[in-house]
């Protein structure tokens, strides 16, 4: 997607950075989005756009305005992504040397928040990066000397595919109450 304004435009754009100028930029990004055959999603270049970075003030506002852009289809959106399998692969930029899949095992909606539960499905791997052997993830996971370690990369997965997948599509933010290894 390709827009063209000036760099004095862009600097004055960013410093006046409201919920008007959010709501403006965003739904006419959604709206080319859509022109182009694309779901509207928030998207790294939306966000250098805006120079609004992740968990800021202003990415909440955006994620708002994503939310009421989709309207109804925003819980539809959710569902359809709630019901699906995740396999690291798809996702090379996010995943390092971890190949697993994953599944919402539950999911309880809290406002614009949902809460979900996530099961690990059997079948992992790891590749440590320590001698680049791949091992079964379950291993290295309950491993007394790297296990926490791993979990918590994991935990960094899992958060990244879904705030990609959910946030950037849904418009909810949310937390992971429980991860089933």
């Amino acid at each position: 997607m390709k827009y063209v304004i000036t760099e004095s435009q862009h600097i004055k754009l960013t410093e006046n950075l409201n919920t008007e100028t959010i709501n403006k930029v965003s739904t006419n990004w959604f709206k080319k989005q859509i022109k182009q055959g694309e779901d509207p999603h928030i998207d790294g270049s939306l966000l250098m756009f805006l120079n609004i970075k992740m968990y800021e003030h202003e990415y909440i506002r955006l994620l708002d305005v994503l939310r009421s852009f989709l309207g109804d289809a925003s819980s539809q959106v959710l569902e359809s992504k709630s019901e699906k399998t995740y396999d690291t692969n798809d996702y090379p930029n996010i995943s390092g040397g971890y190949d697993f899949k994953f599944i919402i095992s539950g999911k309880q909606i809290e406002g614009t928040q949902v809460l979900f539960d996530i099961d690990i499905l059997p079948g992992g791997e790891v590749t440590l990066i320590t001698d680049g052997e791949t091992v079964s993830l379950k291993d290295a996971m309950w491993d007394e000397d790297m296990g926490l370690e791993i979990q918590s990369e994991v935990d960094d997965v899992i958060y990244s595919i879904l705030n990609k997948e959910i946030s950037h599509y849904t418009g909810y933010t949310f937390a992971v109450n429980h991860i089933e290894y």
